[in-house]
């Protein structure tokens, strides 16, 4: 058969497969209730540390950043009076009063840095 061995090739190839932005980040709950005490340290202390999960193995897929929604329940600038930081770490602008406000309402966002967003 030497036409068919003159005819014929034979190699071994190898696939890696490689992850794609196709997992969104998640938080373990949809709502957070937190109770926090006043007179904390403007800017310097952490009030809470948010945590979402992302399921892409790829570091670009899965490293979240987190960011507050602009506006709170009552139209003020959230921005104007917390902050979050990039590892999640939740802290206020002022110092917090209860006789003044008793309660903050406001949305955390989780945002991958992989393609497409």
């Amino acid at each position: 058969n030497k036409i068919e061995a003159l005819t014929k090739s034979e190699f071994n190839f190898t696939i890696n497969l490689l992850d794609i932005n196709d997992q969104k980040p998640e938080f373990d709950s949809s709502i957070y209730n937190l109770s926090i005490y006043e007179n904390n340290e403007p800017f310097v202390e952490t009030l809470y540390k948010f945590e979402a999960r992302d399921l892409d193995s790829d570091d670009q897929n899965s490293n979240i950043t987190y960011s507050l929604i602009r506006t709170g329940d009552s139209g003020e600038m959230i921005d104007d009076l917390f902050s979050i930081d990039q590892n999640g770490n939740l802290k206020a602008k002022f110092k917090l009063d209860r006789e003044k406000r008793d309660n903050y309402i406001f949305q955390v966002v989780a945002r991958d840095n992989g393609q497409p967003n």
